[in-house]
């Protein structure tokens, strides 16, 4: 379909009210032709060549010049360079207007492009502009130039200013108006209720597993697909093993799958298959490089199972093993010098209670000179928090007088049973920084000592350090008169 881009005429209305039936009631004015719109700064403005179409209430329609006396036109001059104007035409009591360009460079006209602009949209509460696509607009100099601007160039904001009367909420036939300069161009478009894709987009490929040994299935991590409709709105769906084609892991080699989007959108993944019993591997890296940190509840099989390792069988690919796997042994020592000897759960839960460093070895396929290491280290963790002697800490005191928190205690409860008790006392007399608790206000700032001053009810906080949650506050208030 081919699409014309018409200049608009634009219209204004009044109601009309009773009167002589034999002279007929004007309804509606409208530009019938434009006049010239575009000047050189300083040119003299005129009218020469525009008219407007008169509608009366009994449907007859007359033109008449905008030259005619009964016309009037009320406009900014030309005097100052590169500047949109408007200009205001008046007949019988009613108004209509047009555009006019002033510009030290000549222009004669301003022509569209519009070939590629998309006329079908979805019904749509998101979208709030056209596409334009490859369209352009183009300004034509006396000279002989000319100018092109591409739509997708504009910034949205100056694109957006230029475009009036785009609504997609609901089905029909429309049109909008766009506005170049002086220049107003009216481009049809329809509505419809069915919605389509029109854009596909395959997220975090970069996770799909591209190392694997035979027989192994696939991994796709957390790949999806996001597909974005012609509405704006958006859906996400997860990959699965039914769009997938081209994965086969039963024999070694380097081969490719293809995934399928709903819309027939592929997205192709190389990937290698390797043989575990070729003794390839170049390498075995884990995150257990670093220190591990466990406490008395960690039990042994999710201590194993936490332990990602990674298999290398060439420069780039791995494939992805954890510490409880069958081609894994765990192996400890206690000191840096002594001797590596297999790690079983009793031994791991005896560990668990020394506190101590140990030393770990991971081997992969019983080959020792495959392997990598880590340390253990075996921490507490509090489980709760208690306050004793509260009724010590004075809640009333007279200006000037020091607060004291008497003789109460916070003490921390340990995972595996032990305590530490703090002197609320002797830890608000430290400075902020030399607590091991928090003295807190309740915008949650730290505060040095307590407001003493007559006033209404203070109100502060005591809570261990690094704890942000609601339940370990323990409120203090006091009044000072």
């Amino acid at each position: 379909m081919i699409l014309l881009a018409c200049v608009l005429a634009v219209s204004a209305f009044a109601l009309s009210g009773c009167g002589d039936k034999a002279a007929p009631t004007l309804t509606s004015i409208k530009i019938n032709t434009l006049p010239q719109q575009y000047y050189t700064v300083g040119e003299a403005f005129t009218v020469e060549g525009g008219s407007l179409t008169l509608t009366y209430r009994d449907g007859t329609t007359k033109n008449v010049l905008m030259n005619d006396s009964a016309v009037t036109v009320k406009h900014a001059g030309t005097n100052i360079d590169k500047q949109t104007n408007v200009a205001n035409v008046s007949y019988g009591g009613l108004e209509t207007k047009y555009k006019y360009r002033v510009d030290s460079a000549d222009i004669l006209g301003v022509t569209l492009d519009s070939a590629t602009y998309e006329t079908a949209y979805a019904v749509s509460n998101l979208r709030v502009e056209p596409e334009f696509n490859t369209s352009k607009v183009t300004v034509n100099y006396a000279n002989g130039n000319s100018t092109t601007e591409y739509f997708f160039d504009m910034t949205t904001v100056r694109r957006r200013s230029m475009i009036e009367g785009f609504d997609v909420s609901k089905e029909g036939l429309y049109s909008f108006t766009f506005t170049y300069l002086a220049t107003t161009f009216e481009l049809p478009y329809y509505v419809q209720k069915d919605d389509w894709i029109i854009n596909t987009q395959f997220l975090n490929t970069n996770t799909v597993r591209t190392a694997y040994l035979l027989g192994e299935t696939v991994d796709i991590g957390t790949a999806s697909v996001l597909y974005t409709y012609n509405s704006l709105n958006t859906k996400t769906d997860t990959i699965n093993k039914d769009i997938i084609i081209g994965f086969d892991t039963s024999t070694v080699g380097t081969r490719k799958m293809n995934i399928v989007a709903g819309d027939g959108t592929v997205c192709q993944i190389s990937y290698n298959v390797y043989d575990k019993n070729d003794d390839s591997a170049l390498a075995l890296y884990s995150n257990a490089n670093n220190s591990m940190n466990v406490n008395a509840a960690v039990q042994y099989a999710d201590f194993l199972a936490g332990i990602t390792l990674h298999a290398y069988y060439s420069e780039t690919d791995y494939t992805v093993l954890y510490a409880n796997s069958q081609d894994i042994t765990v192996r400890y020592k206690l000191t840096r010098e002594g001797e590596y000897a297999n790690l079983t759960e009793s031994i791991y839960n005896n560990l668990k209670t020394k506190g101590q460093l140990v030393y770990l070895q991971f081997v992969y396929q019983a080959n020792v000179e495959n392997c990598c290491y880590g340390t253990l280290n075996v921490i507490k963790t509090w489980v709760s928090t208690q306050l004793s002697n509260t009724d010590t800490i004075r809640n009333s005191y007279v200006s000037g007088e020091t607060f004291s928190f008497g003789t109460a205690t916070l003490t921390k409860v340990y995972d595996d049973g032990t305590t530490e008790v703090y002197n609320l006392q002797e830890e608000y007399l430290k400075a902020t920084d030399k607590r091991k608790i928090n003295i807190n206000n309740l915008s949650a700032v730290p505060v040095a000592s307590f407001d003493m001053t007559a006033s209404q009810t203070n109100k502060y906080y005591v809570v261990v350090t690094a704890d942000i949650s609601e339940s370990g506050r323990f409120y203090i208030s006091y009044t000072v008169s």
